[in-house]
């Protein structure tokens, strides 16, 4: 299910890239990426981010901005489109084998107009709203032989969001209010990376955490880059608590020096909604 949140480079995925090229003199990166969330049912929301990187010695910050269209969920009366865009800053460092990462991130979601009669009379109704999210995490760097590197790690977020409910007046009308849903989501997990090919320019991972939320319709923690729930515009209902497991996988190919492509999908197990797998392409520039 989740994030729009986006942001589709996640705070995690940059540290072991701070420390790679800490001798570097290159130290900014870009990076474009896009994709699409495949719901079990309903329509397929595509989403698209864009980000800037600044890489330290041993860390990093980053600011993103991201935007999910063709989606849609829930509104206050039927199931409606949703378009949202979010601004997010991140940043993380390493202290040996450990890193800490956290990010804030600021957002909207603008819902199609519902429209309806009651009594005679015509009733518009809106649903936009922002939303807002912080959160942070830590993982650990265990080494497995020469080339796999095993990170388990923990997360916490809080999200916030915005969302319209129809309220019946004394003399029978029907008007609509808004109201915040929030709720705080923990994670934790293990990620596997091994680099193969010349100098180690490529890596190949999988990830697999356990999810859990006081409010499933205001989330966004998972396992780290491109997660769905960092991706799809929270429901427009009020959440329950839940439980879900979240698997991935991500390559990462160096096609120059300076340029990367980078691939990720990943699949929700469990979740309370529409199950969903996220599928991500992008291409990071170092200079």
């Amino acid at each position: 299910m989740k994030i729009w949140m986006i942001g589709l480079c996640a705070a995690t995925s940059l540290m072991p890239l701070a420390q790679a090229h800490a001798d570097d003199a290159k130290d900014w990166r870009a990076s474009l990426n896009a994709g699409v969330t495949v719901y079990s049912q309903d329509e397929d929301p595509q989403f698209a981010s864009l980000s800037l990187a600044r890489e330290f010695e041993q860390g990093f910050i980053q600011l993103s901005v991201s935007a999910v269209r063709g989606g849609v969920t829930q509104g206050v009366l039927n199931a409606v489109p949703v378009d949202s865009e979010t601004v997010s800053l991140s940043g993380g460092r390493s202290f040996g084998d450990l890193s800490v990462d956290g990010y804030v991130s600021l957002g909207q979601r603008r819902f199609d107009t519902e429209v309806f009669e009651r009594l005679g009379r015509r009733v518009t109704i809106n649903s936009d709203g922002s939303s807002f999210a912080v959160g942070g995490g830590l993982s650990y760097d265990v080494t497995l032989g020469e080339s796999v590197i095993a990170s388990p790690f923990l997360a916490v977020d809080y999200d916030r969001i915005d969302v319209g409910r129809a309220v019946t007046l004394p003399g029978g009308e029907v008007t609509t209010v808004k109201s915040r849903e929030d709720g705080v989501t923990g994670s934790a997990g293990v990620a596997l990376q091994t680099v193969f090919g010349p100098d180690a320019q490529h890596s190949f991972g999988m990830n697999a955490a356990f999810v859990a939320t006081s409010n499933s319709s205001a989330t966004r923690s998972g396992t780290g880059s491109g997660t769905i729930s960092r991706i799809v515009a929270a429901r427009n209902v009020p959440g329950q608590s839940d439980e879900w497991a979240e698997v991935g996988a991500s390559a990462s190919f160096a096609l120059s020096q300076d340029i990367s492509l980078n691939l990720n999908a990943n699949r929700t197990l469990g979740f309370a909604g529409p199950e969903a797998t996220s599928l991500i392409a992008g291409l990071s520039f170092r200079f």
